[in-house]
């Protein structure tokens, strides 16, 4: 006669799983590093995506153009406004004021800056460049809040 063998479903039940190791059972530590990773990520989104940096990039991608558009300096300086209008999320230019900046300095830029756009003659190739340099250094500059 053959031995009696138990059913299979009951042949598994002795068999012990393994321990989990002691430095996996908690992943805090997993848990801690993915928030913080997902915390900068959006710290670093939010910069990137905030209307001064727009206008900067914009600026600088305006700067490479000038030397293969002469003909459109009068263009490039309405976007130049237009990115300052960006920057400083006012339309009206001459009413922002700078932390430590002499407002003569900045009402002297946009004076230049309207003669370039709206000027009898197109602007020189170099005094645009200037124009849009100057507007990278004013866009970087603190800007002073009314209260």
């Amino acid at each position: 006669m053959m031995p009696d063998t138990p059913p299979v479903a009951e042949s598994w039940v002795d068999i012990i799983p393994p321990e989990v190791p002691a430095g996996l059972g908690e992943p805090t530590l997993l848990i801690g590093l993915v928030l913080a990773f997902a915390v900068l990520l959006l710290a670093g989104l939010l910069f990137y995506l905030q209307p001064r940096q727009r206008a900067r990039r914009r600026l600088r991608r305006l700067l490479q153009l000038v030397p293969s558009q002469p003909g459109q300096g009068r263009t490039l300086c309405l976007e130049v406004r237009q990115c300052l209008r960006q920057a400083f999320a006012r339309q009206n230019l001459a009413a922002v004021r700078f932390a430590g900046r002499d407002t003569h300095e900045w009402e002297s830029y946009l004076s230049r800056l309207a003669r370039h756009c709206f000027g009898t003659t197109p602007p020189p190739v170099d005094e645009l460049e200037r124009s849009i340099r100057d507007a990278l250094v004013w866009t970087a500059e603190k800007v002073v809040t009314e209260s």
